[in-house]
């Protein structure tokens, strides 16, 4: 009997240099959650492995720390034993004088939309094939889908739209596709489409995979702060133009001129008792005194949750926030 589903293996960089004992500190939690734990940092880069039944947790831990990249997650239960790890899709460097080598193509790839430099390097970390831009203001057509999903080496390839407003346009182009399998999964925001790949396992089939990353993505909650650009009525509450709002599934939750306030509005309509771990992706305009206030103002609301800072880079979106 196998205790351990789940052979991990990842590697984090630092977005500048790992503090003082955070290396002891994620050896804790990962051997809390599996075993045969194993760890070496040089102080910017950190080499990870273990065995457990949670992968999405470890590398959802580890990515507190920077950008995770090269992971690999092998499910060893299906023979019993460790396999190795899963082909890689990246075409070797070809000179002048050589044939380009043709390498074989993969089961499962990943297009991903994206809204900002720094959430296009977690989409990437985490094992996206194409990264698209896009946003509220710049959303990809079934053209620019279409053309990504044709770079991906993959005999399926699953999209993640990750914004409602994209959701036609990513239907469209897996229907359009021919020499692959197009597989929209629906994540209508940002945070849904990351905590979809963290759940993605390489061994298991294209059908597990749908299942069980649709099951997670839809357990996320996500919210948004931003800015009213003119003066308004919605629901019959007044916004005036520069007011913050704070934006949820549900629409808008929250109308404040204090950021910190805006925020701490929208939480309330979004954490529960069931509610675990908070991950911030930063915007482009985020300024950092207020980052740390909306920090201090969570630890005193919500003691028991989890904090993850992420820089996103995006625009329009001062934080998009997700709840898990």
């Amino acid at each position: 009997l196998i205790k351990y589903a789940y052979s991990v293996a990842f590697s984090v960089k630092a977005h500048e240099r790992f503090a003082a004992g955070v290396d002891a500190d994620l050896s804790t939690y990962l051997s809390g959650i599996g075993e045969d734990v194993k760890l070496t940092s040089d102080g910017e880069i950190m080499k990870i492995s273990l065995m457990t039944n949670e992968p999405g947790k470890a590398i959802n831990h580890a990515i507190k720390l920077g950008d995770a990249f090269d992971i690999h997650i092998t499910n060893v239960s299906l023979d019993g034993k460790e396999k190795t790890k899963p082909e890689t899709t990246d075409m070797k460097e070809v000179k002048p004088d050589e044939t380009p080598v043709q390498v074989p193509q993969k089961e499962i790839g990943f297009v991903a939309v994206s809204c900002g430099e720094g959430l296009d390097d977690i989409f990437k970390g985490l094992g996206a094939d194409v990264v698209i831009k896009g946003g509220q203001t710049m959303n990809p057509s079934t053209d620019d889908i279409l053309k990504a999903a044709e770079k991906v080496n993959a005999r399926n390839v699953f999209i993640l739209p990750d914004n409602k407003n994209i959701v036609l346009a990513a239907s469209q182009a897996a229907e359009l596709m021919e020499d692959k399998k197009g597989i929209v999964l629906p994540a209508k925001t940002i945070p849904q489409g990351i905590t979809a790949l963290i759940n993605f396992i390489p061994d298991q089939s294209v059908e597990e995979n749908q299942k069980r990353m649709e099951e997670e993505l839809a357990k996320v909650k996500t919210g948004e702060i931003t800015y009213a650009v003119r003066d308004t009525s919605i629901d019959g509450r007044a916004i005036k133009s520069g007011d913050y709002m704070g934006i949820t599934d549900l629409g808008i939750k929250a109308v404040n001129t204090s950021i910190v306030e805006t925020f701490k509005e929208m939480l309330s309509q979004m954490v529960d008792e069931d509610s675990a771990l908070l991950t911030i992706y930063t915007g482009s305009d985020a300024k950092s005194d207020e980052t740390e206030a909306i920090k201090n103002m969570i630890k005193i609301n919500y003691p028991s949750l989890e904090v993850d800072v992420q820089n996103g880079g995006q625009n329009v979106y001062y934080y998009i926030v997700s709840v898990e």
